[in-house]
């Protein structure tokens, strides 16, 4: 009796959508935290980054008044303002950060979030031995 084995298809297996869902646990940390993300108020954040981009709208006009040569070259009246994209390219021009993977952008902020608590963890038990102390 001979047995027939099919071959693998390797690139297949490489193309084959991986679901970050399916490789967690359960009660693993990341799930955790992409739970208290989504139940973020990041209005005040929002209103913020708002105010920074017509703030540096504003200071770019006022520094950087309309050359009528170009007015002329481009045949317009007005040239157009910063756009978000635009102030966004200047922030990352003056404070380049580096580029975060998923991966490391997850393992930063469960760091974090690990130091918080620890830190957090030890306050509070020595707020409570200063307590017991007291009594």
């Amino acid at each position: 009796m001979s047995r027939k084995f099919s071959k693998p298809d390797y690139d297949a297996t490489l193309k084959a959508p991986i679901h970050l869902g399916d490789a967690l646990p359960a009660n693993h940390l990341a799930r955790f935290v992409v739970d208290i993300v989504a139940h973020l108020d990041l209005s005040e954040l929002y209103a913020l980054a708002a105010w920074f981009v017509a703030e540096t709208r504003l200071d770019w006009m006022k520094r950087f008044a309309q050359d009528p040569a170009l007015l002329a070259k481009y045949e317009v009246e007005v040239l157009p303002q910063l756009s978000v994209g635009n102030v966004r390219e200047l922030l990352r021009a003056a404070m380049p950060l580096p580029q975060l993977s998923p991966q490391e952008a997850a393992l930063l902020v469960t760091t974090h979030l690990v130091n918080r608590t620890r830190s957090r963890k030890s306050r509070l038990k020595k707020a409570k031995g200063k307590l017991d102390t007291l009594m």
